[in-house]
């Protein structure tokens, strides 16, 4: 090869070095800075994301970051079994005038006026009945002791003898009001169904194609006419069950006077 060829390729050569040198550093810098810029704009978009989406608090952890009442990841702890003192303490109250109301009741039943004595006695052991009930709806499900659950047992008892004494004793309050005891609760249990249905799957609305609020007078005609239908029925119902309901308690009445 003669020098002016060595010339050219050694000059070429080092040409495409310095070419190489110079991308390659280029390409370093835009590398670095890039990688740079990155670092930077991951905690400015945290910041930003964090300032927009909205804390939620775990139940228990204090408002300005204080000390929480409960530990993430710590279940919750079983509720304790209420014993009878505490179901009592709890409802002392209606314990009272549970006593109260009783102790009325037999009061009334040695009045002078034997019509008088009686009719109290019926509407003072119907209200003792009613807290019986109040007083049974608050008994702990599934948390209770031993004691409480035979209490709870008995009481179920003492309500459903109570009811059989309400029914049993009182004989000529039930011969003449049992038929209208009877007919006020076919009714309610009628209007009840009928209104339900009729809310429930829009029945006026659909049948005569009005929308809500509208037809009022329609609407008043319809409910009267159902209300006098269902009072009907009810009476209907009544008229049959009665006699038989009298008979029977009649029957129940001279076993447990044997």
């Amino acid at each position: 090869m003669s020098l002016d060829g060595t010339r050219r390729l050694a000059a070429k050569v080092v040409t495409g070095c310095a070419l190489a040198i110079v991308s390659g550093a280029v390409l370093g810098v835009l590398l670095i800075r890039g990688d740079h810029k990155k670092r930077v704009a991951e905690p400015a978009s945290r910041a930003v994301a964090s300032a927009l989406v909205p804390v939620v608090r775990q139940s228990g952890e204090a408002p300005s970051g204080g000390a929480t009442t409960k530990q993430v990841g710590t279940k919750p702890e079983a509720p304790r079994p209420v014993s009878l003192s505490q179901f009592v303490e709890q409802n002392q109250k209606l314990f009272g005038v549970l006593g109260v109301f009783t102790g009325v009741s037999v009061f009334v039943g040695q009045l002078r006026l034997h019509w008088f004595a009686y009719g109290l006695s019926f509407v003072f052991t119907l209200l003792v009945l009613i807290l019986w009930i109040e007083l049974w709806g608050k008994f702990p499900s599934g948390s209770g002791g031993w004691r409480i659950t035979v209490f709870e047992d008995l009481l179920s008892l003492a309500v459903l003898g109570l009811v059989a004494y309400l029914f049993i004793d009182y004989r000529d309050i039930w011969h003449q009001y049992l038929a209208l005891a009877i007919l006020c609760l076919v009714f309610s249990v009628i209007m009840g169904v009928v209104s339900w249905a009729i809310k429930r799957y829009a029945v006026f609305n659909r049948l005569f194609r009005a929308l809500p609020n509208q037809r009022v007078i329609l609407r008043y005609l319809v409910a009267t006419s159902i209300g006098l239908a269902a009072f009907y029925l009810s009476f209907y119902l009544a008229k049959l069950i009665a006699p038989v309901a009298n008979r029977v308690l009649d029957d129940w009445y001279k076993a447990l006077s044997q």
